[in-house]
C-alpha cells in the first residue's frame, strides 16, 4: 500500500471525525478501489493523494498504514515520520485508550461508516502539541482480509473560529441590547416617578406616590418612613403586591417599629451615614443574624425570603427619611437595580422636602391671616376712633381765624385715610394670595369707568403740574368687571404716573378695543423704569431701589390680582428715559349679561 492518501483523524473521547463533504463516498471508494485488484496501485495513490482533506488509516492494532499530502498539512507530521506510529500520536493527551476502545467497538458494529461529531466534538494534535478542533468520519474496510480503519479529516479551526466570532458578536449584541432595555426601562421609570412626584405638592401625597411608582416594578413591597422633628420614624406610607402582605408588613412595623438610632438595623444605618444599606434575609440564619426575637422572627419568616435595599430620602444635605424595597431574588438590587433604587430615593427626597416646605408656608400664611385679620379687625376699632375725633375736632374749629390748628386737624384726617387704604391693601394682598380675592363682575362702559377715574385724580394732577387725559375709542363694548375693583386698578395706575411724572407733562389714560377684550392703558413721560426692576414690579411688598420707604409696595400687586381674578393680564412697557405704559385688560360682556 502506498504512503501518500489522504487521511482520517479521529477526534477527542477516542472517536475517529471527518468533514462534512464527502467523507463516507471518500471512505467507500477507497474501500473500493483498494478491493478491486483491476484497479492499479498508482491510480488508487492519485485517487487519495487529491483530496484535501487528511486520510488516515490504521490497521486492527491501530498501527497508522495510510497517511496522504492532507494529513500532513493538517498534523505537520510527515507520511515517513507517523507510518507505522501508533495512532495515538494523533490524539490530545489522554484519549490514546479511550480511542482504542471506541475503534474496537466499531469493528464490531453492523455500521460501516459513521460521522463522529454525532456525538460529542473531537480534536487532533499537531506535531507542535498543537490541539485543534477537527471534523471527522470513519469507515471500516476489508483489504487483502485485513480489517482497515480509514478516517477523513477535515480541520475546522477556522470554521470554530469563525463560529466563536459570530457567537461573541451575537453576545455583545444581546447584551448591548439588554442593557439598552435596561436603560430605557430604568429612565421610563424614573421619569414616570418624576412626573408623579411633581404633580403634587400634597405632602402625604407625594409619599403615597413613591410607593405607588416602586411597587411592582421594584420590588414586591415598600414602606416609606420620616424622620420626625424628636428624630423618631413614623410609617407614613406601606405598599406591596397584594393587600396581605400589606397587612403582614404593618403588623411588623406596629409591633417592631424602626429607631434611627439603631445603628444596628438599615434605617438606623441609613440614617447615620446617608448611603443605601441592601440586607438580605433569604434563610433563617440570615433572620436568626437580623433579629434576637422569636416574635419579629417569625413575622419575617411569614412574608417569606426576600432582600432588603433601604435607601435614603435626602434634601438639602439632610436625611428626611428612608424608603425600603423588598425583592424576593437572591440577586434582587444589585448594580443597576440598585442604582434605580437609589436614584428613586433622590428624586423622591427632593419631592418630600418640596412638600414639607410647601406645607410649612402654607401654615406660615395662615398664621399671618389670621394674625393680619386680627390687627386688622382692632386697628380699624382705634382707627374709627381716630376719625370721628378728628371729624369732630373740625368741626369745632369751623372758621377759626388762627389757621395753625386746621393743619393739625387736616394732617390727623390724612393720616387715618392713608392707614385705612393701608389696612386694606394688606388685607387684599392676603385675599390675593390664599386665593381668597373676590369680585363681583357685571357689565360696564369703559368709557364711564375711565372718565370716573381722570374726575377723581384730576385735581391732583393739576397740583402736580401734570395734565390728565383721556382717549377713549368708539363703538367700545361693555367689560364684565367689579366696578369698584377696576377703578381701584385705574387710580393706582394714575396715581403712579402723576407721582413719578414730570412737571408740565401729560398723562394719558386710554380704552380701546383689543379683540374679544378691551385693553386699558396709562402714559406717562417718567424716567422709565430699568429691565431689572420690571421683573418685581408685580410682586408684593416689592420696591425699586429709588423708591424706597414710599409706601408698602403693594398697589401694582393688588392691581395684577384684580386683573387676574376677572380673566385678564397686566404689563407694562417701558424704556429708560422714555416713559412707561402699564396696560390690562378685560373680557367683554356677553349679549346675556349686558340683557341686549
Amino acid at each position: 500500500m502506498q504512503r501518500r492518501a489522504d487521511a482520517v483523524w479521529p477526534g477527542s473521547g477516542g472517536e475517529v471525525i471527518s468533514s462534512e463533504e464527502g467523507r463516507s463516498a471518500i471512505g467507500a471508494e477507497v474501500s473500493r478501489l483498494a478491493g478491486d485488484a483491476a484497479v492499479s496501485r498508482a491510480m488508487f495513490e492519485a485517487i487519495v493523494s487529491v483530496s484535501a482533506d487528511g486520510i488516515v488509516a490504521v490497521d486492527g492494532r491501530q498501527d497508522i498504514v495510510l497517511y496522504n499530502r492532507g494529513a500532513e498539512t493538517i498534523f505537520g507530521w510527515t507520511a515517513d515520520e507517523v507510518l507505522g506510529e501508533p495512532l495515538h500520536v494523533l490524539l490530545p493527551d489522554g484519549l490514546a485508550e479511550t480511542h482504542r476502545a471506541h475503534v474496537e467497538t466499531f469493528g464490531e458494529d453492523d455500521v460501516a461508516a459513521r460521522h463522529m461529531a454525532e456525538r460529542r466534538p473531537v480534536q487532533g494534535r499537531r506535531k507542535d502539541g498543537e490541539v485543534f478542533p477537527a471534523d471527522i468520519s470513519i469507515s471500516r474496510i476489508e483489504v487483502e482480509g485485513r480489517t482497515l480503519f480509514a478516517a477523513v479529516v477535515r480541520d475546522i479551526s477556522e470554521q470554530k473560529a469563525a463560529e466563536r466570532e459570530r457567537q461573541e458578536l451575537l453576545d455583545r449584541e444581546r447584551s448591548a441590547r439588554r442593557a439598552a432595555e435596561a436603560a430605557e426601562w430604568r429612565e421610563s421609570l424614573l421619569s414616570d416617578a418624576s412626573r408623579v412626584l411633581a404633580g403634587s405638592l400634597d405632602y402625604e401625597g407625594t409619599l403615597a406616590a413613591v410607593t405607588d411608582v416602586a411597587v411592582p416594578d421594584l420590588g414586591e413591597w415598600c414602606i416609606c418612613e420620616v424622620i420626625a422633628e424628636d428624630r423618631a420614624v413614623r410609617t407614613e406610607v406601606v405598599a406591596a403586591t397584594s393587600p396581605e402582605r400589606e397587612d403582614q408588613v404593618r403588623e411588623l412595623l406596629r409591633r417592631f417599629p424602626n429607631d434611627p438610632r439603631d445603628a444596628t438595623r438599615p434605617v438606623g444605618q441609613v440614617v447615620a451615614s446617608g448611603e443605601a444599606v441592601r440586607t438580605e434575609l433569604l434563610d433563617p440564619d440570615d433572620i436568626a443574624a437580623f433579629t434576637d426575637s422569636g416574635e419579629e422572627a417569625e413575622l419575617l419568616r411569614q412574608l417569606g425570603p426576600h432582600v432588603l435595599l433601604s435607601v435614603p430620602l435626602v434634601a438639602r444635605g439632610k436625611t428626611l427619611g428612608v424608603v425600603t424595597f423588598a425583592g424576593r431574588e437572591e440577586d434582587a438590587f444589585q448594580d443597576a437595580l440598585a442604582d434605580v433604587a437609589v436614584e428613586l430615593g433622590r428624586r423622591a427626597g427632593l419631592a418630600v422636602d418640596n412638600a414639607l416646605l410647601y406645607r410649612a408656608a402654607r401654615r406660615a400664611t395662615r398664621a399671618r391671616d389670621e394674625v393680619l385679620g386680627i390687627v386688622a379687625h382692632d386697628l380699624r376699632n382705634l382707627l374709627h376712633g381716630i376719625v370721628m375725633g378728628g371729624n369732630l375736632l373740625k368741626r369745632r374749629l369751623g372758621d377759626a381765624a388762627d389757621a395753625s390748628y386746621q393743619k393739625p386737624a387736616d394732617a390727623i384726617m390724612r393720616s387715618a385715610d392713608r392707614m385705612g387704604r393701608l389696612i386694606d391693601d394688606l388685607l387684599d394682598v392676603a385675599r390675593i394670595e390664599s386665593r381668597r380675592l373676590s369680585v363681583t363682575p357685571a357689565p360696564h362702559d369703559p368709557k364711564e369707568l375711565v372718565h370716573a377715574v381722570v374726575e377723581m385724580l384730576e385735581p391732583v394732577a393739576a397740583g402736580a403740574g401734570i395734565t390728565l387725559a383721556a382717549t377713549l375709542d368708539d363703538g367700545l363694548p361693555d367689560v364684565q368687571a367689579d366696578r369698584d375693583r377696576v377703578v381701584q386698578v385705574l387710580a393706582n395706575l394714575v396715581g403712579n404716573a402723576i407721582k413719578y411724572g414730570p412737571p408740565e407733562s401729560e398723562v394719558r389714560v386710554r380704552a380701546a378695543a383689543d379683540g374679544g377684550r378691551v385693553r386699558f392703558s396709562v402714559r406717562d413721560h417718567g424716567p422709565g423704569i430699568s429691565p431689572e426692576d420690571v421683573a418685581h414690579l408685580f410682586d408684593p411688598y416689592w420696591q425699586a431701589r429709588k423708591n424706597r420707604g414710599e409706601g408698602a409696595g403693594l398697589g401694582l400687586a393688588i392691581a395684577r390680582g384684580i386683573v387676574e381674578a376677572h380673566g385678564g393680564t397686566i404689563g407694562v412697557d417701558t424704556e429708560r428715559g422714555e416713559g412707561s405704559t402699564f396696560h390690562f385688560t378685560l373680557p367683554v360682556a356677553s349679549e346675556a349679561e349686558t340683557g341686549a
